[in-house]
């Protein structure tokens, strides 16, 4: 049931939907962007990069400190960057907060200045995996408006970072702008993965599989990079840092592979698959050497095998794209911008840009432009697929009219129905009101009550029989299935209650003694009330009609064998061909009052009970069987 929602949810997913999806998408990523700003509260930076990585405070204190802006840089390296900063907030003590961003650095220590001394400090080691983004402090009285404090960092990955002081209010501004970021990225995330999982459920695309792994892999980047890992319990385990760079190496294997099948859709040439190969065995042996290799090395590895195969494939997509329509020329230019993205975080990474403060939020972005072009993506193959059904429409042109005239009629037979039932709802339920009035101001037991009570019984028939015909409905065109209340009851109770709905002054019962039968007891009698109902009405006047019920075991499984037999009317023979088809009648039948629905609603439950209607048409006799299981 769940494939089958989400095959369901991936085919109606169109073009339109997903266009008018990813701008909400994009609108609330800039709102939770935009509202994670808060009142950054130090004054004054400045830096000093420490190219050993062991120099202490005493060492630092009278180092030329150069301006630094709102995001440090280095690459990937084996320096120790030492921020040096000022703290503009109001005097009395309190807690403040640093935000780092992104959380994944190997060491972080803060020194916190405690009196006029300036060769005084606390230190505060704040390494920490799980990674967190925020660490508090509280500021004593002692240190003037206009002391320096001092963070060390260091990190085997890349060296950038972001680094923010706050007080209490504005700690919770950054935290509404966290959340509403994180919800963001979480419902887009959600969403994408339904859909990729619906796709793949019907088209066993690969193209899918690899965007769901990309996609994965960078939401995991992301809480790690935002500091969200150490808010879940049931994530914590998975982060260490081994973990953290191996689902670095899958984010980008996966982001490479998933753009070189893309290219592979519009035609690769020889020479280009081999470079594809090449790719595809670099990250195989970082994969490999991953356990051995220093992790600057492996990082300066990763990071420049990412950005040649991204610029690579920069190169192809416009030569593979020469011959293809416009359409296909869109989607390889959305390919485009999340390579150019790809290759300059990657160039960003080693320190071969100069980072921007608005690059910081990067991983974030991402998370939006993935499903961006995951939906471009989407709609390609989907117009690829139209394309091959619109070929298969020309070469079987009359087959699909006669199925499109088809259709058309069924959607006029269904409103037909959904009409029927509401314009007889309407008024049954007026004679129910009606009855119950009345049965008020009668005697009770009186002959007159009697007949309310009757007539009552017959409007909850009626009642009953519309929402039958209603869910049988929705049956047939696989709205949903009849849910069978299965039960134990005597057959002898059934038949009698049939009876009295139709009469049994025509109706020759033959039938053995006590019989226990196991099925839907409503659904049953439904299907009998059809078919004498039926019989009665077409067959000969004054003629008696059969209800006959015969022991037949069926499969090793015991029960009755059902036959409904009249003699043939002013109506004539039904066509075997047709009358079961809903709205059904022969020629004969039409100067009777009837919608056709009887036969054709009797065969569809009987199908939901595990059995079948059969029409056997003898010399001026009619037989309709079916069998049912005993208890």
């Amino acid at each position: 049931m769940f494939l089958r929602t989400i095959r369901m949810l991936a085919l109606g997913w169109r073009w339109d939907t997903l266009r008018r999806w990813c701008f909400g998408v994009a609108l609330a990523m800039g709102l939770g962007l935009g509202s994670a700003a808060a009142q950054d509260l130090i004054s004054e930076r400045a830096y000093f990069e420490d190219t050993s990585g062991t120099m202490e405070l005493a060492q630092v204190l009278g180092a030329p400190f150069h301006q630094a802006g709102g995001i440090l840089n280095r690459g990937v390296t084996h320096s120790a960057i030492w921020l040096r900063f000022v703290v503009r907030a109001a005097p009395d003590p309190g807690q403040l907060m640093l935000h780092v961003v992104p959380s994944t650095l190997d060491e972080l220590t803060l020194y916190v200045p405690q009196s006029a001394d300036p060769t005084r400090f606390q230190r505060v080691d704040l390494s920490a995996w799980p990674p967190k983004a925020d660490y508090g402090w509280m500021r004593e009285e002692g240190p003037p408006p206009h002391a320096f404090y001092y963070l060390r960092v260091a990190n085997n990955r890349s060296l950038a970072f972001s680094a923010q002081v706050l007080d209490a209010s504005g700690y919770r501004g950054m935290e509404i702008g966290r959340a509403m970021l994180f919800g963001s990225v979480v419902a887009c995330l959600v969403i994408v993965l339904f859909g990729l999982l619906g796709l793949f459920a019907q088209r066993r695309e690969s193209l899918n599989l690899l965007l769901a792994l990309n996609l994965a892999s960078s939401f995991f980047l992301f809480l790690a990079w935002f500091g969200y890992l150490r808010d879940y319990a049931v994530l914590a385990p998975l982060a260490t840092k081994d973990v953290y760079q191996y689902m670095s190496l899958v984010d980008m294997a996966s982001g490479i592979c998933f753009h070189w099948v893309l290219l592979s859709r519009f035609g690769l040439s020889p020479w280009m698959r081999k470079i594809a190969w090449a790719c595809g065995a670099c990250f195989v042996g970082l994969f490999l050497g991953f356990p051995f290799l220093e992790g600057h090395l492996m990082m300066k590895l990763a990071l420049a095998v990412t950005g040649l195969s991204a610029t690579v494939l920069l190169i192809l997509v416009p030569l593979a794209l020469r011959k293809h329509r416009r359409a296909q020329r869109v989607i390889g230019g959305m390919a485009m911008v999340f390579l150019l993205v790809v290759a300059y975080s990657g160039a960003a990474l080693l320190g071969l840009v100069q980072a921007q403060a608005s690059d910081i939020n990067l991983p974030a972005w991402r998370m939006l432009l993935t499903p961006v072009l995951f939906g471009f993506v989407a709609w390609m193959v989907d117009r690829d697929l139209r394309g091959q059904l619109q070929l298969a429409q020309a070469n079987e042109a009359l087959s699909k009219r006669l199925a499109a005239d088809e259709a058309q009629r069924r959607q006029t037979q269904a409103r037909f129905m959904t009409m029927l039932m509401h314009e007889v709802k309407t008024p049954l339920s007026i004679i129910q009101l009606a009855a119950a009035s009345l049965a008020r101001r009668i005697e009770h037991g009186s002959k007159d009550a009697a007949r309310i009570q009757s007539i009552d019984r017959a409007v909850d028939d009626l009642n009953g029989l519309v929402e039958r015909c209603g869910q049988a409905d929705r049956l047939a065109e696989g709205a949903e299935k009849v849910q069978l209340q299965l039960q134990n009851f005597r057959l002898q109770t059934l038949i009698g209650d049939v009876l009295e709905s139709v009469g049994a002054e025509r109706i020759d019962v033959r039938t053995q003694g006590q019989v226990w039968i196991k099925s839907d007891y409503q659904y049953l009698r439904l299907v009998l009330l059809n078919l004498l109902g039926n019989a009665l009405k077409y067959s000969a006047p004054r003629s008696t009609v059969v209800l006959k019920l015969a022991s037949e075991a069926r499969d090793g499984t015991a029960g009755l064998a059902v036959h409904i037999e009249n003699k043939v009317g002013a109506a004539g023979y039904p066509d075997p061909k047709k009358v079961f088809n809903r709205y059904y009648r022969a020629e004969g039948a039409r100067s009777q009052m009837g919608a056709g629905l009887g036969l054709w609603l009797s065969q569809e439950v009987a199908r939901q009970l595990g059995t079948e209607i059969v029409l056997h048409a003898q010399t001026e006799r009619v037989i309709f069987t079916f069998w049912m299981p005993t208890a």
